[in-house]
């Protein structure tokens, strides 16, 4: 079994060690003067079973004399007999520390994590992350692949192509939408990468929103005024179901007014035609 400090920040970690060895007068006025913060270190443990990678916050505290809380905020397990990669806390990928999974991928190996594009990083998955400490990827184009391949579940996108525009966009969830909503995500991919200004300033969102609604997928080939007029069409086909929809809604809201409300059951009943 080891534990190794594989991130440390020299000037905190002084800080934090000069807290532990000072008297209790000076540990109590470093903490309650606000001249100490806590201080997050990722730390290896490994076993003959386990890999485990950990973000571990420390936290400088104060009782009858001064201590440090060592907390584990977040981290990974690897399960080295079952092959199995799993994430602690049921935490998501992309809300993780970032310092956590750079100097994991950094120790172990996979420094070409690092140089890929940010909104690439922000899609992996535990899947993904499985692979790689398995082996079964090793470098940025077969991370691209196996992302395409097994979560957009699209087939014939260039991988280099996709990776270009992953570091060009904003939200690569967005461009994710537009590609399962295309009829010919290849050729999509082919005109974002030539038109990136174009498809940057359409409003892409309107477009997915209406393909998920009539469950049609939409041709990104052609002019604006050509895509704007596809746009029309469906937006017309969406009123008319919006039409129809609100006759249903007045139809199940409609009640029978009380017309003898105000009569007595007598006078109701001569009312009656029958």
């Amino acid at each position: 079994m080891t534990r190794k400090v594989i991130s440390k920040s020299n000037k905190y970690d002084q800080e934090i060690d000069d807290f532990k060895y000072a008297s209790p007068e000076k540990q109590r006025y470093l903490i309650y003067a606000g001249k100490l913060s806590c201080i997050n270190r990722v730390i290896k443990y490994e076993t003959e079973e386990k890999l485990c990678y950990f973000l571990e916050t420390m936290t400088p505290r104060m009782g009858k004399v001064g201590f440090v809380q060592r907390t584990a905020t977040e981290g990974f397990s690897f399960d080295k007999t079952k092959k199995k990669f799993s994430i602690w806390y049921g935490k998501k990928l992309a809300r993780m520390n970032s310092l956590l999974i750079d100097e994991m991928m950094k120790d172990s190996g996979h420094d070409w994590y690092l140089s890929m594009p940010s909104q690439l990083k922000y899609v992996a998955t535990r899947m993904l992350f499985e692979k790689i400490i398995k082996g079964n990827i090793k470098n940025p184009s077969e991370y691209t692949e196996s992302y395409i391949k097994c979560h957009l579940k699209i087939k014939g996108i260039d991988s280099i192509k996709y990776a270009s525009i992953a570091e060009s966009v904003e939200d690569i969830h967005r461009f994710n939408a537009i590609l399962r909503c295309s009829d010919d995500p290849t050729t999509a991919v082919d005109n974002f990468s030539t038109k990136t200004g174009f498809w940057h300033n359409y409003n892409s969102s309107t477009v997915v929103r209406a393909c998920n609604i009539l469950g049609v997928k939409f041709n990104w080939t052609g002019t604006q005024d050509e895509m704007d007029h596809r746009l029309k069409d469906m937006e017309e086909k969406i009123r008319k179901i919006d039409k129809e929809y609100q006759l249903v809604q007045e139809f199940r809201g409609y009640t029978k007014p009380k017309l003898f409300e105000s009569l007595n059951r007598e006078e109701a009943n001569r009312q009656l035609p029958f």
